[in-house]
């Protein structure tokens, strides 16, 4: 009896180990779940006003670069993941990445130049807008679903 409930657990188990092994993984970086839904909620944002072409809060900050803003809290310096999460976010705030390398190549790119006798250095330089927080308070950007 015990048998066949662990018999049963494995093969449960090992089903749904399958099944997630076996889903692919989001392949496309402008299909993202929380960008859609941020520009659903953002659609009748004037974009006139997003003088540089990139609204950061298009994205989820797990980078987040507003605190290299900081310099007297942060250092200005990073490591090569967190960088790479940073261009990416860059990449996905922007309206028109059109010309930019995507992220899928930068990965190659690393990825190819990781054994070559090389130090590779990376910098960020991109103007980007910010939502004004009061924006959410004073009730001039929509938050219910």
């Amino acid at each position: 009896m015990r048998t066949n409930i662990l018999l049963r657990h494995f093969f449960a188990l090992s089903f749904i180990s399958f099944f997630a092994f076996s889903t692919k993984a989001q392949t496309t970086w402008d299909t993202l779940p929380y960008k859609a839904y941020s520009d659903y909620k953002l659609q009748n944002l004037d974009k006139t006003i997003i003088t540089s072409g990139i609204l950061y809060d298009r994205v989820f900050p797990v980078a987040d670069i507003e605190r290299f803003k900081q310099q007297d809290q942060f250092t200005d310096t990073t490591g090569p993941r967190h960088w790479v999460q940073a261009y990416y976010e860059i990449y996905n705030a922007a309206y028109n990445n059109t010309g930019w390398l995507s992220p899928d190549a930068l990965e190659a790119k690393l990825d190819t130049n990781a054994y070559v006798n090389a130090i590779p250095i990376g910098l960020l330089n991109y103007s980007y807008n910010v939502m004004d927080t009061n924006a959410y308070v004073d009730n001039l950007v929509d938050t219910v679903s």
